[in-house]
């Protein structure tokens, strides 16, 4: 019964040593890496809400995934035909996508503004970011017109201004801005309709087609004798030297027994 409890002691303190050298040799847990995505298909107010139609439809990373509405009526401006919203990523990679698509969109021309009418077969917006590097995006148009004009660039070059009319109106196609968190949008067609200079008190905004990825981020893994694990490390020693003297102490007292 002596050695039985002698042999459970030193089994005991020796998993409890076992556990404190593992924890000393395994690196410290790194904070998840970070991936972020959003997309819409279509969004608009003009008006002050006479028309008003939020980001339709919305996706989001996480978790990610793709949503669809068939056709979004945008009432006196027109409609949209399909629009769909579609974001992936990899938190563990710190890289995340992101796509907002329109197809056969079909707005009408406003007269008090002087915006022709504006369609095309498809308009696309997507985004990419894989941590460190910065988010990079682009607009792919198919058969888009303004009015009677030319079709325009299936792939327009960022910022493209198709139609100034300030103050009344202005269209920019693949439109791309840094946000203050460091994450890329991009806006295959925006139309603004009054106080085109800054957006301030406008009449009207028009989305077709938005994606938005970053800021990610990937965390490397801290080395268990660095000085950042530092009290994973003086936590390990201090469970050994416990475990010592609670083995000796256990010992002692099986000794006397005997």
């Amino acid at each position: 019964m002596q050695k039985t409890s002698r042999r459970a002691v030193r089994g005991f303190a020796f998993a409890v040593t076992a556990g404190a050298i593992a924890l000393m040799a395994s690196p410290a847990s790194a904070l998840d890496p970070g991936a972020n995505a959003s997309a819409y298909g279509v969004s608009a107010n003009v008006l002050n809400g006479t028309v008003n139609v939020p980001p339709t439809p919305t996706s989001t990373f996480p978790p990610g995934g793709t949503n669809t509405l068939l056709s979004v009526n945008l009432g006196a401006l027109g409609q949209v035909g399909a629009v769909q919203a579609t974001t992936s990523g990899d938190s563990a990679s710190g890289t995340s996508a992101a796509e907002g698509r329109v197809a056969a969109a079909a707005l009408l021309g406003i007269g008090a503004a002087q915006l022709p009418a504006i369609t095309a077969d498809v308009i696309d917006a997507t985004c990419s970011d894989t941590a460190p590097a910065a988010p990079t995006g682009q607009t792919t148009l198919t058969n888009l017109k303004l009015g009677n004009g030319n079709v325009v660039d299936l792939h327009p070059a960022a910022n493209t201004v198709l139609l100034n009319l300030s103050p009344l109106a202005k269209v920019v196609l693949n439109e791309q801005y840094t946000n203050p968190d460091g994450s890329l949008t991009v806006n295959a067609v925006h139309v603004t309709i009054g106080s085109v200079t800054n957006h301030v008190g406008s009449v009207g905004d028009i989305v077709l087609g938005s994606a938005t990825c970053g800021p990610n981020t990937v965390t490397a893994p801290v080395d268990a004798f660095s000085f950042g694990s530092t009290p994973i490390v003086l936590a390990g020693i201090a469970l050994v030297i416990a475990a010592g003297f609670g083995v000796r102490t256990g010992l002692r007292r099986l000794s006397a027994r005997a």
